[in-house]
């Protein structure tokens, strides 16, 4: 049976269906509350590294929810970070959406598990990498980094931009960075904003390889 299963891919095909059930059950018990709102918290196994643990905050598009970015928690987990991903739907009340409830958040994880000081490293895709830049602007202590991927504005110019390093990546045929760059970033960068811009060919409006590498470097 085994023998006659691995030959026609039936007995894999089965095998990976169990491990997708299982792994969907085991985050189902991942899943917690903090301000009335949802968030995926994974942890990596092993100990805690000195300095407490690196942070990631994954943050879904606009109608989205947290189970939406799961999908890269290997990716970090096994870097050795911390695996959030929130479920904020449509980012309201506009225009800043739940700032404070993020802030909490991060202060529920950091009371539950010893996170490093610097502050968490967000990827936010499309309107979640929006919101990723406002928090940081409001909560830069609390942020060490910002990756976004497709975002379509960035609308908030402080006259001292945080000194925190960001960013912000486009796949090639999305076309939003036509509009985007040169009239929301480029404001940013001259106004003192440490912003660094890719267009990641042949992807579109999604969370290319390299936004995740990107991340990975800032928890490195």
């Amino acid at each position: 049976m085994v023998i006659m299963g691995l030959a026609s891919g039936q007995f894999e095909s089965t095998f990976n269906s169990s491990v997708k059930y299982l792994r969907s059950v085991q985050l189902e018990r991942e899943i917690y509350n903090s301000s009335g709102y949802e968030y995926y918290l994974i942890v990596p196994d092993g100990s805690i590294p000195e300095g407490g643990w690196p942070v990631v905050v994954a943050l879904h598009g606009l109608g989205g929810q947290g189970r939406d970015m799961v999908w890269m928690t290997e990716e970090f987990t096994d870097a050795g970070a911390i695996f959030v991903a929130p479920t904020f739907f449509r980012y309201e009340p506009h225009p800043d959406g739940p700032i404070e409830p993020m802030s909490q958040m991060l202060a529920d994880i950091g009371a539950k598990h010893p996170l490093q000081s610097r502050g968490a490293v967000f990827l936010g895709f499309s309107q979640g990498g929006t919101f990723a830049f406002r928090f940081s602007l409001r909560h830069p202590e609390q942020v060490h980094a910002v990756v976004t991927a497709g975002a379509p504005e960035f609308d908030q110019v402080l006259s001292s931009p945080p000194g925190i390093p960001y960013i912000f990546t486009w796949g090639e045929l999305d076309d939003v960075q036509d509009f985007v760059i040169p009239y929301h970033v480029n404001p940013l960068i001259d106004a003192g904003y440490n912003i660094t811009t890719y267009i990641v060919l042949g992807y579109g409006h999604e969370v290319s390889p390299f936004a995740i590498e990107q991340t990975l470097n800032m928890i490195r």
